[in-house]
């Protein structure tokens, strides 16, 4: 008869040879060019947006605004468009930053919308999209909806 020497019971799945640190995720991709344009696109428009956070600002202060719920990956003036700012529009100073940030958010959002069709069409994996937005704090399901009315100063 043969003899067992030793039995060991395996959990789950056997050892990889990859370190687990250099696997990588299971929606990353490599870098393609198409998914280098939507970057650099996403960039560009991410510096737009910080000037339209700077105009936020100043309405956020003088305007009394409060927020019903925060945009964690994405910017706070996007409250205005999703209809969950809370805000005083009593002072025509408030109605004219208001359609400040509005018509400069719109100028954002417009590029969002080509940026995003361009990534659908060139079928880049949604994972690195997200990332992508996250890193330029652009992430957000409203870029395809309608802007805020403007209102009279």
């Amino acid at each position: 008869m043969t003899r067992i020497s030793s039995i060991a019971k395996s959990v789950g799945q056997p050892p990889s040879a990859d370190p687990p640190a250099t696997r990588a995720p299971a929606e990353a991709s490599a870098p393609s060019p198409e998914l280098d344009a939507f970057a650099e696109q996403v960039a560009t428009l991410a510096q737009q947006a910080d000037r339209v956070d700077a105009l936020w600002d100043d309405f956020k202060t003088t305007c009394s605004v409060t927020l019903r719920s925060s945009h964690t990956d994405g910017r706070d003036w996007f409250s205005l468009w999703d209809n969950t700012a809370q805000v005083d529009l009593s002072s025509g100073g408030c109605r004219d930053l208001f359609n400040q940030v509005v018509e400069r958010g719109e100028a954002v959002r417009g590029g969002m919308v080509r940026a995003e069709e361009a990534a659908r069409a060139a079928n880049l994996v949604p994972g690195d999209l997200r990332a992508t937005l996250r890193r330029h704090s652009m992430e957000w399901g409203g870029w395809g909806g309608p802007a805020p009315k403007l209102l009279q100063p």
